[in-house]
């Protein structure tokens, strides 16, 4: 009998105000938002430094990966438009930070 993979979904983390977004009960990142930005949360493999982080924002899609990997961790259109000359990314502890400032700020994505 074939089982149905199980969907990506969306939960609360156990970080205030950080939801789980997951995919067959793996963490694919984390995100949280207020009225002016996005923000994404993705733990990386611990031998990943920032400096082999690939992030590029498009006002209407996010790509993100690893230098010398064949295949993108991320890529995916974005629910709405971003202003890209005022969103970020960083990389700390593990932790790839992006940013995304919304053009519509005030709308809930």
């Amino acid at each position: 009998q074939q089982q149905t993979p199980k969907m990506a979904m969306t939960k609360k983390a156990s970080e205030k105000g950080r939801y789980i977004y997951s995919y067959q009960g793996r963490t694919i990142y984390e995100w949280s938002q207020t009225l002016d930005t996005i923000s994404i949360y993705i733990t990386t493999p611990p031998n990943v430094t920032g400096s082999q982080c690939l992030v590029t924002i498009s006002p209407r899609r996010l790509k993100v990966g690893v230098r010398g990997w064949s295949q993108l961790y991320i890529d995916e259109a974005l629910t709405d438009v971003v202003e890209v000359s005022e969103s970020t990314w960083s990389w700390m502890d593990g932790e790839l930070s992006i940013d995304l400032c919304k053009v519509a700020r005030g709308r809930t994505w």
